[in-house]
């Protein structure tokens, strides 16, 4: 049997932490775009960081392997200036720098608008159902009241999804 660890200041890093944190914070947010995206994490995509930070690039250069990895990228470019940007990408902001994600070979746009225009009719079905009972004098007079904010919970909810699938629906449509 071992003894128990012993805590050593020479082991703390309270630098590598940060920048570990930094590096954490990026992929969390390159793995949330791309899943509001519906992009499978199985398709790879280069990833171009903004910055003009000196330290903020060291940071990205020594998590490359995190970011290919653990963020589905299949190369890093980290770049001064968005001037080689294309107009089609994913972009994830954090402190000192932005991160974009081109677009153009990681969604069928025709199947993605056809996938989000069911999901609008299927909101479309939901909200009329609600607002259909909500409108009902009896169901919002006899119901017991948790019941009925229940239901003006979920129309608030739909309304909100909709508004994001439209948005998002007219985004793809001016890109085709």
């Amino acid at each position: 049997m071992s003894d128990w660890p012993i805590y050593r200041e020479e082991n703390h890093h309270p630098e590598v932490e940060k920048q570990m944190a930094y590096i954490m914070e990026a992929i969390k947010g390159i793995r949330n775009a791309r899943q509001k995206m519906n992009i499978a994490p199985s398709k790879k995509a280069p990833l171009l960081c903004i910055t003009q930070d000196e330290r903020i690039k060291e940071i990205l250069d020594y998590g490359r392997s995190y970011f290919i990895n653990l963020s589905s990228a299949s190369d890093i470019s980290i770049l001064e200036d968005k001037s080689t940007l294309g107009d089609d990408n994913l972009s994830v902001v954090l402190d000192k720098c932005e991160i974009f994600i081109p677009l153009k070979d990681l969604i069928d746009y025709n199947k993605e608008i056809s996938r989000l225009e069911k999901e609008k009719e299927k909101l479309e079905g939901e909200l009329k159902r609600v607002k259909d009972k909500l409108s009902n004098k009896n169901f919002v007079n006899k119901a017991p009241k948790n019941v009925v904010d229940a239901e003006r919970e979920k129309e608030k909810k739909y309304m909100d999804m909709m508004d994001r699938v439209v948005e998002r629906l007219e985004s793809l449509k001016s890109k085709q």
